[in-house]
């Protein structure tokens, strides 16, 4: 039994004095070209990672098709989504647009049954301005415009931003003009309930909700729509001022659409009613009028 085992460690040594010199060699032939600046291994590498990258790129196919249907699917209920909001919104249109014609319809009627012309057309002749707020004027909410009368703005007219009525032209020039806006102090305007058709005075008190004075007991409800009056006879009818805040007669104001803010602005030209012509009352005028008291 010893013998076998010393004849085996023998067999592996013989073994081991003839592989260590060919590791030897080849140890000093990939120094030797690794001095060359040449990696040994490339010419082998290389095809192997190109074949790697098509086996990859092969079982990648399957992945990439499941996230392609995956996202088409996503897009298509998503298109179908608003498909169905855009067919809502165009019956919507549809009901507005048959309104529209409803309307208009009746307005060509009542035109010519009366004979006169009703102010549908109102903003047509609007008149595009620049305004500044105006510093250590006369007025705490005041804006100078940048036209004046050369371009058709005179004292009184309305003065509105895109959100509602801003305030009314007090001072015309030749090329600017003073607009007192419906906040301040010195405002007063006369408007209507659109909902009740009730008339009161809109006073203003420095602030995005001025009063509501001389309204009594008439009907005035928390978020009814406030326009103008016209009763005046300066503005014309149904301006868009605000909405109604408050509760109780003392407390009623009104919630200004118009910002504290401005920029671009527009004049609405407006011809009120001309007074009757002549100064001097007819006799039956005269005995309609009530006596003066001495």
């Amino acid at each position: 039994m010893a013998r076998y085992d010393s004849d085996s460690s023998r067999s592996r040594q013989r073994l081991a004095r003839r592989i260590a010199p060919l590791a030897i060699i080849v140890a000093i032939i990939l120094f030797l070209l690794g001095l060359n600046g040449r990696e040994p291994l490339d010419e082998a590498r290389q095809p192997a990672e190109t074949v790697t990258a098509k086996i990859l790129n092969v079982i990648n196919m399957p992945v990439r098709g499941a996230e392609k249907l995956f996202a088409d699917i996503g897009d298509h209920f998503n298109t179908v989504e608003k498909y169905r909001e855009a067919d809502a919104e165009a019956a919507r249109l549809r009901l507005i647009e048959q309104e529209y014609i409803s309307v208009k319809s009746e307005v060509e009627n009542l035109k010519s049954l009366f004979g006169t012309e009703i102010e549908a057309d109102l903003y047509k002749s609007r008149i595009g301005v620049r305004a500044v707020s105006e510093q250590n004027g006369p007025f705490v909410f005041s804006a100078l415009i940048n036209a004046g009368t050369k371009r058709g703005v005179r004292k009184g007219q309305a003065v509105l931003t895109s959100e509602g009525m801003y305030g009314h032209v007090i001072r015309a020039g030749g090329g600017s003009a003073r607009v007192l806006s419906v906040r301040d102090l010195n405002s007063r305007i006369p408007v209507m309930n659109l909902r009740s058709r009730e008339r009161a005075i809109m006073q203003g008190n420095n602030s995005g909700a001025p009063m509501l004075k001389f309204v009594g007991d008439s009907d005035w409800a928390m978020n009814d729509e406030v326009v103008t009056s016209g009763d005046d006879g300066i503005l014309p009818r149904g301006l868009r001022v605000g909405r109604v805040i408050g509760t109780g007669p003392d407390n009623l104001r009104v919630k200004l659409y118009a910002k504290d803010a401005i920029d671009w602005m527009w004049v609405q030209p407006f011809t009120p009613i001309p007074r009757p012509e002549g100064t001097q009352m007819t006799d039956a005028e005269n005995s309609a009028a009530p006596e003066s008291q001495p």
